[in-house]
């Protein structure tokens, strides 16, 4: 918050990565990912933020998570994409989906994506 009162910022590119997917504690109780408390608790620090960055006249472009290898962490960056989703719509801000740059035809993880022509990097013949 010091900075955004001493810098000139125009443009602010969020990315919280899965580490994020830890409980929270809410009137002293710990709370699983996923859960409604838990969705309260970091939902609201989430808002805070954005509120913040649009508080000072910045544009602000919240880039989901990709897709992850293992299966327990695509399911939490799910959840944390719901919330950063839900979170930048209300608030202004532009969610940047970027799932399915990092997802195969099934819709599992690929480590390798489209390049500028379309195809799949890795994949030609």
């Amino acid at each position: 918050a010091k900075m955004l009162k001493t810098e000139n910022y125009q443009v602010a590119v969020v990315m919280f990565g899965a580490n994020d997917a830890q409980a929270a504690k809410k009137d002293g109780t710990w709370h699983k990912v996923g859960t409604e408390a838990w969705r309260e608790v970091y939902g609201k620090r989430v808002e805070d933020f954005i509120k913040q960055l649009r508080a000072a006249k910045i544009a602000t472009y919240w880039v989901g998570l990709p897709i992850m290898r293992s299966p327990g962490q695509t399911e939490d960056a799910e959840v944390l994409n719901e919330v950063f989703r839900e979170k930048a719509f209300i608030n202004g801000a532009k969610f940047v989906d970027v799932w399915n740059g990092f997802a195969d035809e099934g819709g599992r993880f690929s480590p390798y994506g489209p390049d500028l022509d379309g195809p799949v990097l890795g994949t030609r013949a």
